[in-house]
């Protein structure tokens, strides 16, 4: 497995490193280690191995990390969410930041809703969307977007997401008031309330 001296950095821990090890030797017994004639081909192949493995459960691949850094959001899919959650005691919490809203595909008439809010992903649009320029003009407060988050499928009706793979088979569901965290700068989104090291990176 490549190098993984990078570990030894302070903001991981020693569940980091276990977890690091576990891969490599799942990745030993479980991947051809030939290299590949179809690089696409086999992405997909190890990315559903890697689903069948349970190893999926750890990181959903973002896309378009379009503004901010790391940030812990409790899931709203509609006003009616954004408002009950809003009350909620944040600054009393270690484990979240805000609320997220979680949008299948941003309108121009949500823009308001958007930036009452404290945090933005997407199962569609991108950096040049309305959803995102309105997000990078957010003057007033931190906020954080990505969009257009791989496997992302939202039903706003049963107020709940998925994340699928590319066989459609589910990984993770989520519902209004959980919490996943995520990255603006590098597009990457996580399940569950991840700790935030100095700079504001998600870990």
């Amino acid at each position: 497995m490549a190098d993984r001296t990078f570990l030894r950095w302070p903001f991981f821990e020693d569940s980091h490193r276990a977890l690091a090890s576990e891969v490599a030797d799942w990745v030993a017994s479980s991947l051809d280690a030939d290299e590949p004639d179809d690089v696409f081909k086999a992405s997909r192949k190890i990315v559903r191995a890697l689903g069948k493995g349970g190893w999926l459960k750890y990181a959903v691949a973002g896309k378009f990390g379009v503004r901010g850094g790391g940030f812990r959001g409790m899931v709203a899919f509609d006003d009616g969410d954004r408002e009950e959650l809003i009350a909620i005691e944040f600054e009393a919490r270690d484990d979240v930041d805000g609320v997220l809203m979680v949008l299948e595909n941003p309108t121009p008439e949500e823009i308001p809703m958007i930036i009452s809010a404290d945090g933005l992903l997407t199962a569609k649009g991108g950096s040049t969307s309305h959803a995102a320029v309105a997000a990078n003009g957010i003057e007033d407060k931190n906020f954080c977007a990505v969009m257009s988050a791989a496997g992302l499928q939202v039903d706003t009706e049963k107020r709940e997401a998925v994340i699928v793979d590319d066989d459609g088979n589910v990984l993770h569901l989520f519902r209004k008031g959980d919490i996943l965290s995520l990255h603006g700068t590098s597009g990457e989104v996580y399940i569950g309330s991840r700790s935030l090291q100095k700079g504001n990176e998600v870990s």
